[in-house]
């Protein structure tokens, strides 16, 4: 129920979990192999945790390297973890540009259950790197799977906030509270993952501000922003796309154009973008 992580792998495999469930499965649907694993279940990591490593997480093609983010939900933390499936062995690297996503966590609990926000943190694999970004900093961490090595990369944005800014409660006790210290953060710039366009051999990046809502029968809109970036994660260029209100939803690239969910009368559709720009 509810998977959450899809990823298609070499020898028409499929790689798919939810929150507590993971699996290797052919074409068919048959289980390969269960894969779930739970921090107390891998050496060198030292944690009693049996929280399932779900959060995010990759395969290596080889079908030997678990990649994935996990943390403290509710603090907002998340670390990378690399481990060997073959000796269940790994280790734990510190992300501390991320760290910032949890300051701006806000969760409203009470008797009936609670409602939470959280930045994200977002692994994404792409060629032999790994991708990690958050919707709160711009900054991006690139992990080369094959040298096992991490680096940070920052950006001179001149049309948007590097990051997302101020204080918010992280724990209130009502619904009013909780949409007070929303508003704190409506409104402030979005940074969406890294797409990689195969053509062009260019990162794009979108990012969003929500803008004030005009009333309840008028659609909330945003003001959305795309960044390139080359090969190696310099800055290219920015602008704001006034054509469009909203973020695209799950966008990816294919035959070097940009491609996006949207509903047509309950009906799965596309949006198609062209980039005809030098």
């Amino acid at each position: 129920e509810y998977p959450f992580n899809f990823q298609y792998l070499p020898g028409d495999k499929f790689f798919i979990t939810n929150f507590s469930q993971a699996g290797l499965f052919d074409v068919e649907g048959t289980k390969l192999q269960d894969l779930k694993m739970s921090m107390n279940e891998v050496e060198g990591f030292d944690s009693e945790d049996e929280t399932p490593l779900n959060y995010d997480v990759r395969l290596s093609k080889d079908l030997k390297t678990h990649y994935s983010l996990p943390g403290d939900f509710f603090e907002g933390t998340r670390d990378f973890a690399v481990i060997d499936l073959e000796t269940k062995s790994g280790k734990l690297i510190d992300l501390p540009e991320m760290d910032i996503a949890g300051d701006f966590r806000i969760i409203n609990q009470s008797q009936n259950g609670f409602t939470i926000y959280i930045e994200e943190v977002t692994g994404n694999q792409i060629g032999d790197y790994m991708y990690i970004t958050s919707t709160a900093p711009s900054k991006v961490y690139r992990y080369d799977m094959q040298m096992d090595s991490l680096q940070l990369f920052e950006f001179p944005h001149k049309i948007t906030a590097l990051s997302k800014t101020g204080e918010v409660k992280n724990r209130v006790s009502s619904q009013e509270e909780f949409e007070t210290e929303m508003a704190k953060l409506q409104g402030q710039i979005r940074y969406n993952p890294l797409l990689w366009d195969d053509k062009t051999q260019r990162f794009y990046r979108f990012g969003g501000k929500t803008l004030p809502k005009i009333s309840e029968e008028v659609p909330q809109k945003s003001e959305v922003f795309l960044y390139a970036f080359d090969k190696d994660l310099n800055l290219l260029g920015e602008t704001e796309i006034e054509e469009l209100d909203k973020l695209p939803s799950y966008p990816f690239f294919k035959d070097g154009k940009l491609w996006s969910y949207v509903n047509i009368e309950d009906e799965l559709g596309f949006a198609i973008m062209d980039f005809n720009f030098n």
